[in-house]
């Protein structure tokens, strides 16, 4: 199924050509303007990016959210050296979103018609079947919503998680169960990193042969930390009362933390907040949530993610086990690895604490 084939028989409104970029400054569009989302747990500067697969080529689409009135999206297509970037103006009524407006803020070509075309429709419809879950034990609210949107060839299944901003939407795929698509990356804007948003380009991680094995005559030691016994050996160097090294591979720690107070008119529960946190991505740093593993109660969870260096195009397996104190902080063991050495000795960083 290929989007490009259906929606080039239609015509979806007339569009205004630049040849280079008109300069915005999108947050300008964002003061004194209602923030409704806000209910739903999306705040000023929130984002989601998705990989599309109704494209031939590889291709990411993003959605930045100012107010309820203003939208900042991009379509980016690496092969062809293509970015379109819009931000759209529109009034919302229940579940519909109602373009009113629209400034292009990337240079276009007339080749770009069918990709301004394209995110002017799916920005409403997305908009229009995203769901909002609710959890009742579990860690967060989840949902599987089957719905019928023509533009994507009919039936579609979608995957809703309530941490994930704006839409809230994971995951679609279609009727042969193939993905059209798939969320890559949450997080929220800060100051001037609104670039890292419109400049948006996928993670691609370097291969690297694992270094590290594990000694299995090394001397074991457990140690105890705020009551968390670690299950360590003479591999691990002490750096901190609450940290160890393992050489150049691995870092172990343990912290208490405050749940982060809840937002206003927010209803995420301070769990969600907190998975919102963990899981959203920076410009110095990607999460790929394709590879989030989110297991456990409200009380304990693990969070298990492979998280993208953009400095150094390196990805490592970061495992944070998150435990409710009765005085209402967090306990978190955070064990962060190098990917290759956690995939060669998963058995072995496994072990390290209940």
């Amino acid at each position: 199924m290929n989007f490009y084939h259906i929606l080039t028989k239609k015509v979806i409104m007339p569009i205004l050509w630049y040849g280079v970029a008109v300069i915005a400054a999108p947050f300008l569009f964002a003061a004194q303007k209602p923030l409704t989302q806000a209910a739903q747990g999306t705040f000023s500067g929130d984002y989601v990016i998705y990989r599309d697969y109704s494209w031939k080529s590889p291709t990411w689409i993003g959605f930045l959210y100012y107010d309820d009135e203003t939208y900042g999206t991009f379509i980016h297509t690496p092969d062809k050296n293509s970015t379109v970037s819009i931000l759209f103006s529109g009034t919302a009524e229940g579940t519909k979103l109602s373009l009113t407006g629209q400034q292009i803020i990337s240079p276009i070509t007339p080749d770009d018609t069918f990709a301004v075309n394209y995110l002017m429709t799916l920005l409403p419809k997305l908009y229009e079947v995203g769901t909002f879950p609710r959890p009742k034990d579990e860690v967060y609210g989840a949902a599987a919503v089957q719905a019928h949107i023509e533009e994507f060839g009919g039936a579609v299944d979608l995957r809703f998680q309530s941490f994930v901003p704006l839409f809230h939407l994971t995951s679609m795929t279609g009727a042969k169960k193939e993905l059209i698509l798939e969320l890559t990356e949450i997080g929220t804007i800060q100051g001037s990193s609104e670039s890292s948003f419109y400049g948006y380009s996928p993670a691609e991680p370097k291969t690297a042969a694992a270094a590290f094995k594990a000694d299995k005559k090394a001397q074991k030691e457990t140690v105890s930390v705020s009551g968390i016994p670690l299950l360590l050996d003479s591999q691990w160097k002490k750096i901190a009362d609450n940290s160890f090294l393992c050489g150049n591979t691995a870092f172990l720690t343990v912290s208490s933390i405050a749940l982060p107070p809840p937002e206003n008119s927010s209803s995420l529960t301070q769990t969600e907040q907190l998975i919102r946190i963990l899981t959203g991505s920076s410009q110095y740093a990607k999460v790929l949530l394709p590879y989030t593993v989110i297991t456990g109660t409200a009380d304990t969870f693990t969070l298990t993610q492979s998280v993208y260096d953009v400095e150094s195009k390196k990805v490592s397996k970061d495992i944070k086990r998150c435990i409710k104190n009765k005085n209402g902080t967090i306990t978190v063991i955070s064990l962060t690895v190098e990917s290759s050495a956690y995939h060669a000795e998963q058995a072995y960083f496994d072990r390290l604490f209940p």
